[in-house]
């Protein structure tokens, strides 16, 4: 006979639920993590049993990487994100537009001339394996025009030591009645991929929406096989909530969707203010 542990049965009682709800979406993460993973083995020609010694292999890394070592929880944000200063200079341009300055890089207002580099990003088979390309589609359709839009702000990302145009960053649908938005970010140009340029731009932009939008709630969605972009996610401190199964298209069939959040306070906490 099976016996069910307390918290695979019913849920416990009110004054433990949040510990409960915690419990949960961890082990949804981890579900959709291990079956994504699961699936890249098996492509790459990997049997069953090799995950016995992938998975010897993991725990000796988490030792080996201090991850079992306590850490001071004061200087801790969400998912474990370490609170560290946050360089951030808000410039107003000749137009009247926003430009965020940080260490590496640089946000401002897209612009004609970034026409050609956003079409080249948005023919790239990593981009087009993602959900920005909607953003991207949006901001080329209305380079040059007057916008006028409350719901929604862009920005290109560029290299600051060259200026060079390297990504997008977006928050839209933004609801002032909720004080929500939801993110989208990328970087397009593979050079500067992989470098920390679109942490930076995260939290560039997510900085600007906290502090100057007055947002409370910033939200994400991002394919469940994006591994990479959901391990940068928790690393900005974005927490996880839930999967959207099978809500998007991908390679002739669907996938399931991550759905992550962060709150203003959650922000502060990991990133300052």
């Amino acid at each position: 006979m099976i016996q069910l542990s307390h918290d695979e049965s019913t849920p416990p009682m009110t004054s433990d639920r949040t510990e409960y709800e915690r419990t949960q979406k961890q082990r949804s993460l981890f579900r959709v993590l291990a079956k994504n993973l699961v699936r890249e083995l098996r492509e790459g020609g990997h049997h069953g049993h090799e995950l016995l010694d992938f998975a010897s292999e993991v725990l000796q890394a988490i030792t080996d990487n201090g991850w079992d070592h306590p850490v001071d929880p004061g200087r801790m944000g969400p998912n474990g994100a370490t609170a560290a200063p946050l360089p951030f200079r808000l410039i107003t341009d000749d137009t009247g537009g926003h430009v965020i300055a940080g260490d590496r890089v640089v946000l401002r207002a897209a612009a004609e001339a970034d026409g050609p580099a956003l079409r080249r990003w948005g023919d790239d088979p990593l981009i087009q394996t993602s959900l920005i390309p909607i953003v991207l589609q949006y901001v080329l359709e209305h380079l040059g025009k007057a916008r006028r839009e409350k719901d929604r702000v862009e920005f290109i990302v560029c290299d600051r030591s060259s200026g060079q145009a390297i990504g997008l960053v977006s928050l839209h649908d933004i609801d002032p009645n909720v004080g929500q938005a939801e993110l989208g970010k990328m970087i397009g140009e593979p050079a500067f991929r992989g470098k920390g340029a679109a942490h930076e731009a995260a939290r560039l932009i997510l900085h600007y929406g906290f502090e100057t939008l007055a947002l409370n709630r910033v939200y994400l969605r991002t394919l469940g096989g994006n591994l990479k972009n959901i391990r940068l996610n928790e690393r900005i401190g974005f927490r996880f909530e839930g999967v959207l199964q099978q809500a998007a298209a991908y390679n002739g069939g669907t996938t399931d969707v991550v759905l992550m959040a962060m709150l203003a306070s959650e922000f502060r906490m990991t990133h300052g203010g």
